[in-house]
């Protein structure tokens, strides 16, 4: 697939990367923090999609991890260094439908 950045991106599902556990994590931050969140969540490995919003949250992000272990780490040791971060709620994906992912 081609990117936005006009490079070719090779998408490839999480699962079958090894990466079973997909969230989608909702992050309400201080409005001048938001441009800061935004590009420390988008460094993060774990983080595979990331956006501002509008409604209740300023950003939505979508990540994966191999256990839930490795979410609560990511929460409790990542996400809450994140300069002016009020509140998060994360959402355990438990059966995804309809997948961007392409085979290999």
């Amino acid at each position: 697939l081609a990117g936005r950045d006009g490079h070719d991106d090779l998408v490839v599902d999480p699962v079958r990367a090894g990466l079973p556990l997909t969230t989608i994590i909702a992050f309400d931050v201080a409005n001048n923090k938001v441009p800061v969140a935004i590009k420390a969540l988008a460094g993060y490995e774990q983080v595979k999609w990331v956006s501002t919003t509008t409604g209740r949250y300023d950003i939505l992000a979508m990540a994966a991890f191999h256990s839930a272990q490795e979410l609560s780490g990511f929460l409790q040791h990542e996400v809450a260094k994140i300069e002016g971060l009020r509140n998060t709620e994360t959402y355990i994906c438990l059966e995804i439908s309809k997948e961007p992912y392409i085979p290999l």
